[in-house]
């Protein structure tokens, strides 16, 4: 994951045989990531299931922001799962 809080006006090139990567932050995550990079298919569909620590932080897409004149996704923490033994 990327944090691009950090990095304002951050480009993100396309890359040859995979669906470019688009800038996205994270609201209400218990853990201390802000953004990460999503393809254009996790905003449509709405969802992201990120890896962290022992298991998954939920999020559900919530609303777009506007950052240095672009719509940014915004998703919603809603649930932590535990990785099964």
């Amino acid at each position: 994951m990327t944090d691009i809080t950090s990095e304002p006006g951050l480009v993100v090139p396309e890359q040859r045989g995979t669906e470019p990567l688009l800038p996205a932050e994270l609201r209400g995550c218990p853990a201390t990531v802000r953004g990460v990079m999503v393809t254009r298919a996790q905003v449509a569909e709405g969802r992201l299931k990120i890896p962290c620590a022992n298991g998954y932080d939920h999020f559900e897409f919530d609303s777009y922001i506007t950052r240095n004149g672009r719509l940014v996704p915004v998703f919603a923490w809603i649930d932590r799962t535990r990785i099964a033994e």
